[in-house]
């Protein structure tokens, strides 16, 4: 080859890679695009784990409720491409070892979103990877980039409990976990999430596994599905407020029904500062923060992770991923079919 030549290829492969740098999170995590079979999965490397993208029966969508699309403020979304989407994504933290029953932590996103814009938005990855606790995040795909509260399927009795068996089942046959079981599981969700935790706390099938509840400025209805849980479990739970949001009345609300069936609870302002208030059961934290920077803006999902009583934080020895621009540079993220 001559020099000019080699020149030239080399010139191209610095452009390509610094694609693959300055492209969206978003990208980097959606895997090709193509018809694929149940239970196909995808596997991409990361610094913070290994990042896996499955197609699940028992996922939110498709849903018979939404075949004929959704219409809100005289827009209609229809069912392709947002309630087609079966995929649900993992994230199997660096330091991460199966040697039982595992603890799931579900992240479930909002409105006019996905499981691609919410980790990239929140930096849930790298928030969970830091977090160090011994646990597998899990994001599944709800109503994709519409305004929508539904949840599918994790909305009929026992959904949610075919969800996670058919997740734990393709884990283990992957070799990723050594026991198909789950040990315990904490829903967080963020604004329009609201909904389908409420329905999986209300016949989800999975009660006696639940250990947490955190809802980030995500307290607009369903009170009372949220209050039944909290005085029926030992389970945490956790309502993160914005400074802008809307849903100031339920929240309020909720606390007037605690205080008078004299459940104990803490309100506080959220202050990394002053992380005492995390240890409280039953956490009301006020934020300074708009109604997306309550997930990130002090770190709040990962502060929430490590002090969580039901999850076991991994060896303090370990080493924290971080993310090594050469690392990038010479090995960009890619997708690859899991055999």
């Amino acid at each position: 080859m001559r020099p000019a030549e080699r020149a030239c290829l080399i010139a191209l492969l610095l452009i390509a890679a610094t694609g693959f740098l300055h492209s969206g999170n978003s990208r980097q995590i959606r895997p090709p695009v193509k018809p694929i079979k149940d239970h196909e999965v995808w596997l991409q490397r990361s610094p913070t784990g290994d990042i896996l993208r499955m197609r699940l029966a028992a996922a939110p969508f498709p849903d018979p409720r939404r075949t004929g699309g959704y219409s809100f403020d005289d827009v209609t979304y229809p069912a392709d491409p947002h309630y087609v989407d079966s995929s649900v994504a993992v994230l199997i933290p660096t330091g991460f070892h199966s040697n039982g029953p595992v603890n799931l932590v579900f992240f479930f996103h909002g409105w006019n979103s996905s499981i691609d814009d919410v980790q990239s938005r929140f930096d849930l990855f790298r928030q969970f990877s830091q977090s160090r606790v011994q646990a597998l995040l899990v994001l599944p795909e709800l109503a994709w980039n519409a305004p929508d509260s539904y949840g599918g399927k994790l909305e009929r009795e026992g959904g949610f409990a075919r969800m996670v068996d058919e997740l734990l089942d393709v884990l283990h046959t992957e070799g990723q976990i050594q026991a198909a079981r789950v040990d315990s599981i904490i829903l967080a969700g963020h604004s329009g999430a609201y909904r389908v935790i409420a329905q999986i706390l209300r016949h989800g099938g999975c009660a006696s596994k639940i250990g947490g509840v955190w809802l980030f400025d995500a307290l607009y209805d369903l009170t009372d599905q949220y209050d039944a849980w909290i005085e029926h479990s030992t389970g945490r739970f956790v309502s993160v407020s914005a400074s802008d949001g809307e849903e100031t009345t339920d929240v309020n609300e909720l606390i007037a029904t605690l205080r008078d069936e004299r459940v104990p609870l803490q309100i506080a302002r959220d202050d990394p500062t002053r992380d005492w208030a995390l240890r409280s059961r039953v956490l009301f934290l006020r934020s300074d923060s708009d109604h997306y920077g309550v997930v990130f803006d002090r770190d709040e999902f990962r502060r929430l992770l490590e002090s969580s009583p039901v999850l076991v934080p991994a060896h303090r020895g370990a080493r924290t991923p971080s993310a090594d621009f050469f690392g990038h540079f010479l090995s960009p993220p890619s997708w690859r079919l899991m055999s």
